[in-house]
C-alpha cells in the first residue's frame, strides 16, 4: 500500500474513531437510545463468530448482514496478505460474477493512515477524494470504510458503497460499520489463533512421531530418512533433500 501523505483533518466529511475493545462498543450502545437495528446487527455477527473456523465463509456473512442493514449495493472486506504488501479481496457482495471487483485505495490508505472509518457521502463533492483516480473509476456515490484493527496492527478494512444519494451513508451507519469492523476483528484474530495452535499441535505429533522412529535406529541413513520426512510433512512441502558435509 505505501505510506499515505498526511492530510488536513477535516477534507474528509465524517469520521468515526474505532472502538478499542467489545466493551466499549456496547456501552455505546446502551448510552444512546433505543437503537434496535443496531443491537440486531451486531448481535447477529457477534454470534456468527463462534462458527468462524470458516474464516471466508464468516467474512461473507459479515457483508450478507450489513447489506441487509444498509442501503449499499457493494460491499468489500479487504485483508493485507501475511508480509503486509498486498491487499487481498476476503470477501465481495454485490459484484456480478465475472466481473472485476473496484474499491478506492485512496479512502483505503487515509484509513489505514487515521485508524479511524470514514464516511463519504458523495465522492464527487468530497475534497479530499473526488480527484483521485480510484475514485473517478468508481461508480459509487456514497461510500463507507472501516479499518480492522488488532492492538498496533491493521489486518484490513471493510469497505461498502452505493452508487446514489437517495439514501446516502450517513453517521449512523458509520457507527454501525465501525462496531461491526470491530466484531470482524476479534474473529479474524480468533480464526488465526485456531489455525496456529492446530498447526502447532500437528507439529507436535509429528514430532513425536519421528522422535519415536528415529530411536530405533542406530544407522545414520534411516534417521536421515525419517529427519527428511518429519521436516517435509511439517512445512507442508511435496519433497525435500537432505544434504551432508564431508568430514574433510
Amino acid at each position: 500500500m505505501g505510506s499515505a501523505p498526511d492530510l488536513p483533518h477535516g477534507d474528509v466529511q465524517a469520521r468515526q474513531r474505532s472502538y478499542e475493545s467489545f466493551h466499549s462498543l456496547m456501552a455505546s450502545t446502551a448510552a444512546g437510545s433505543p437503537q434496535e437495528r443496531r443491537l440486531e446487527v451486531l448481535y447477529r455477527v457477534s454470534s456468527a463468530i463462534y462458527d468462524a473456523d470458516d474464516l471466508q465463509a464468516f467474512l461473507g456473512k459479515v457483508l450478507e448482514v450489513l447489506f441487509e442493514a444498509l442501503t449499499v449495493e457493494e460491499g468489500h472486506i479487504l485483508l493485507l496478505s501475511p508480509d503486509g504488501a498486498t491487499l487481498e479481496a476476503a470477501a465481495v457482495q454485490g459484484i456480478p460474477r465475472g466481473k472485476q471487483a473496484r474499491f478506492s485505495r485512496s479512502v483505503i490508505k487515509e484509513a489505514f493512515r487515521t485508524r479511524e472509518s470514514i464516511l463519504c457521502v458523495d465522492l464527487r463533492t468530497d475534497q479530499r477524494f473526488k480527484k483521485k483516480r480510484s475514485v473517478r473509476l468508481l461508480k459509487s456515490r456514497s461510500l463507507m470504510c472501516a479499518p480492522l484493527l488488532s492492538g498496533e496492527e491493521v489486518l484490513g478494512v471493510i469497505q461498502v458503497s452505493a452508487s446514489h444519494l437517495e439514501n446516502p451513508c450517513t453517521q449512523e451507519d458509520l457507527d454501525l460499520l465501525t462496531g461491526v469492523a470491530l466484531i470482524t476483528s476479534m474473529a479474524i484474530q480468533k480464526v488465526r489463533l485456531d489455525q496456529r495452535t492446530r498447526r502447532f499441535s500437528q507439529a507436535l505429533i509429528i514430532l513425536s512421531q519421528v522422535s519415536r522412529e528415529i530411536s530405533g535406529h542406530l544407522e545414520r541413513g534411516p534417521i536421515i530418512r525419517e529427519s527428511l520426512l518429519a521436516a517435509v510433512r511439517l512445512v507442508g512441502a511435496a519433497r525435500g533433500s537432505f544434504m551432508v558435509l564431508d568430514e574433510d
